[in-house]
């Protein structure tokens, strides 16, 4: 099993309670629009993706061009039923936290950043922060991690990424200093990886 965000384990564990230890290739794409009743594109991939052998694109891309409509009585109400039994109701009434989701191909630099920024992130040193990422990450991703880190919406931390811009200059001991911090917390190690 991937490492699952503690927001989606409860679908993961409704599926495995449903389908054992495969999802049948006749439910998939109902499966897919089920979970996306509830959950984020990012977090629906993120479920599938531990619970069947498809790489994480390869769900995305499933995902973005999944068929609809899908016949009611023949794929989601079977669906449906099997998911009854395994806390289906409780599920849907719940809400998942997605401003503060992050998916498991982001948990390494969001575990880096909270090492780094235990107590939070002040927005001077995310206007350092940001350059500091930006080359190695998309503006999606750095929003994700950025969002989960301030707990703020998510479109509030893309727009901060996606409005970076690298002639404004950068106060140079808070760049150090913030630097420092991430050094601390495994940065070179994050850099010669991929993000």
């Amino acid at each position: 099993m991937f490492n699952l965000h503690s927001s989606i384990i409860e679908t993961y564990e409704m599926l495995r309670c449903a389908f054992k230890d495969k999802i049948p290739a006749e439910f998939y794409d109902g499966i897919l629009l089920t979970l996306l009743q509830r959950l984020s594109v990012d977090q629906t991939v993120d479920v599938v993706a531990g619970f069947t052998d498809k790489a994480y694109m390869e769900v995305y891309s499933d995902v973005k061009n999944i068929q609809t409509p899908i016949d009611e009585e023949l794929i989601l109400h079977p669906i449906k039923i099997l998911l009854l039994s395994c806390g289906y109701s409780e599920w849907l009434s719940t809400s998942p936290y997605q401003n503060n989701f992050v998916p498991s191909y982001l948990m390494r630099t969001y575990e880096m950043l909270k090492c780094a920024f235990p107590d939070g992130l002040a927005n001077e040193e995310q206007e350092v922060l940001i350059p500091l990422l930006h080359p190695h990450m998309s503006n999606r991703s750095l929003g994700r991690v950025l969002s989960a880190l301030k707990k703020e919406e998510y479109f509030m931390a893309f727009f901060d990424a996606y409005g970076f811009n690298p002639a404004i200059p950068i106060d140079s001991n808070i760049l150090e200093r913030v630097k420092q911090r991430l050094v601390d917390c495994g940065y070179e190690d994050w850099l010669s990886q991929d993000v």
